[in-house]
């Protein structure tokens, strides 16, 4: 019921309250995808083997990526949070 009552009431806010709510909603989903992503090429990496598998091998870095598109979308939550206020 809650979720419904914050669906409708960010459907009547003003564009700049409804990116800025979108911004967090995707701020939150690409740490949690960008910190996965970190972990398991870390514990990938910690393992010694002579080869990495083809599943393990760029985690790392496309997690040093999707690390930054998360903190570009802070930036860009900052800005609409910011914005809408006046």
């Amino acid at each position: 019921m809650q979720l419904h009552l914050f669906s409708r009431r960010v459907q009547k806010a003003p564009p700049n309250k409804q990116l800025s709510v979108a911004c967090l909603v995707f701020t939150w989903i690409i740490f949690g995808v960008g910190l996965a992503m970190l972990v398991i090429g870390t514990w990938s990496n910690h393992k010694s083997r002579a080869s990495c598998g083809f599943t393990h091998h760029h985690f790392l870095s496309i997690g040093g990526i999707v690390c930054f598109v998360h903190g570009l979308f802070c930036v860009a939550y900052y800005i609409f949070a910011t914005a809408s206020t006046y």
